[in-house]
């Protein structure tokens, strides 16, 4: 997690990158208005923001596990009623994935074709890029942030808006969050960064983003329903071993194994899962900074 790729040493045209975002956006059209057909999670989330009133809508989050962006974004888009509810949907999304590949291709400093090869994974370009998601927020505020916190001085409103919205996303969005708060923190200084104005304004970003999104998301339940819902013995080595399995083999390696939720523990995924810790550690090891950043991410996501 090396920060110091946003730093301006792309020497592409700006009409080369233009070109590229145009493509990656006229790809990701076809393929959105063309072939996809949303899941039911899509629909839901525009069905819940169109027909909701304001308050029906902020009041039903915690059924949904996801706090209030994606849905109060949504519910701005279902205020034109005169266009149909798929072009409405897809139009919103196509949005928030073209000014988060525009951040990439025109303010990070990697090499275009590097931009290019990120952009079309399978994450970015599909999971983020054509499902119809709160993700590709996830997607649009992480690089923002990432940008902003490599500037000399970035404006603290900015930095605590940011790390804000971010938690307003998914759980992924927190966690993220969390991991760049902690890498700024590394990179300030744990002392010097107490007298940071910057540093204040992000961690009051955070708390207060952190603490809305548990008031969103908290389930309210029974003590039965959440007994029911929650693993009973989540420390017990089977669901530890799930845990680190499913955090690992199964999240940077798709493919690798059968799906941890669904067939369970395999010796060749916790083999596969500690050797891509041990790579990871290997990979980031000249930047300490990103190491413990990364390992830090991966406990809090393993938890």
């Amino acid at each position: 997690m090396n920060l110091n790729f946003t730093y301006r040493t792309d020497q592409s045209g700006k009409s080369w990158r233009l070109a590229t975002l145009s493509l990656l956006l006229l790809g990701i059209a076809w393929l959105k208005f063309g072939h996809h057909e949303l899941w039911k999670d899509e629909w839901q989330a525009w069905l819940m923001a169109r027909d909701m009133s304001w308050r029906e809508l902020l009041g039903s989050l915690y059924y949904e596990g996801h706090p209030a962006l994606w849905y109060v974004y949504l519910k701005l888009w279902s205020l034109l009623q005169f266009v149909p509810d798929t072009v409405l949907i897809q139009s919103a999304h196509l949005l928030l994935v073209g000014a988060a590949f525009a951040v990439v291709l025109f303010r990070f400093g990697m090499p275009l074709w590097l931009k290019a090869a990120f952009l079309l994974g399978y994450y970015p370009l599909f999971e983020y890029g054509v499902v119809n998601r709160g993700y590709a927020w996830v997607l649009l505020l992480s690089f923002l942030l990432v940008e902003q916190l490599k500037k000399a001085a970035p404006k603290p409103w900015v930095l605590g808006g940011l790390f804000f919205l971010l938690c307003q996303t998914e759980v992924y969005g927190v966690l993220i969050g969390g991991g760049l708060f902690f890498y700024f923190w590394l990179e300030k200084g744990l002392k010097p960064a107490l007298k940071n104005q910057g540093f204040w304004s992000g961690f009051a970003g955070m708390l207060l983003g952190l603490l809305v999104f548990v008031i969103s998301v908290y389930p309210r339940a029974s003590q039965e329903e959440l007994e029911s819902a929650y693993l009973s013995n989540p420390l017990s080595g089977e669901s530890l071993g799930l845990a680190f399995q499913g955090t690992l083999a199964n999240t940077y390696w798709l493919g690798s194994i059968p799906d941890t939720n669904v067939f369970g523990l395999s010796v060749l995924g916790l083999i596969l899962s500690t050797l891509l810790l041990a790579l990871f550690v290997v990979l980031f090891w000249p930047q300490k900074r990103s190491l413990w950043t990364f390992l830090v991410f991966q406990a809090v996501f393993f938890l």
